[in-house]
């Protein structure tokens, strides 16, 4: 993924030259090693600067065919743990009521706009 996004012009990292270029699963989790970057000096950013990173970043992701979970299938994931006690047993009645009548509601407001479908950064997972 971080390769073709690259390739595609994507303002991502650079996967770390030391190390094999693939995907490594660890624990159910897939990683890519990416190159460190020492933090810049402090300062502010301006946010048409910050927006115009995510513009080229959301436009690359449009254009790269990857294969990815759909966003329902996560939803539906974390829906289920919320509605079981014996994956989220911390959480009350209460809680477990408000946080799937609020998953509920956000992906039906996501499935209600109609827009076309794109992978996402950032997704939620385990």
């Amino acid at each position: 993924m971080v390769c073709r996004l690259a390739g595609a012009d994507a303002p991502v990292a650079a996967l770390e030259p030391r190390v094999e270029p693939r995907v490594f699963v660890r624990d159910g989790f897939e990683i890519q090693l990416l190159s460190y970057y020492e933090p810049a000096p402090t300062r502010a950013l301006p946010p048409e600067d910050y927006a115009s990173a995510l513009e080229r970043l959301h436009g690359v992701m449009r254009q790269v065919d990857v294969e990815a979970p759909h966003f329902a299938d996560r939803m539906a994931d974390v829906q289920q743990w919320v509605a079981s006690p014996e994956a989220t047993p911390d959480l009350t009645d209460e809680d477990r009521e408000l946080l799937g009548r609020t998953l509920r509601s956000l992906r039906q407001s996501v499935v209600d706009r109609g827009a076309p479908e794109q992978l996402l950064h950032g997704e939620p997972h385990p």
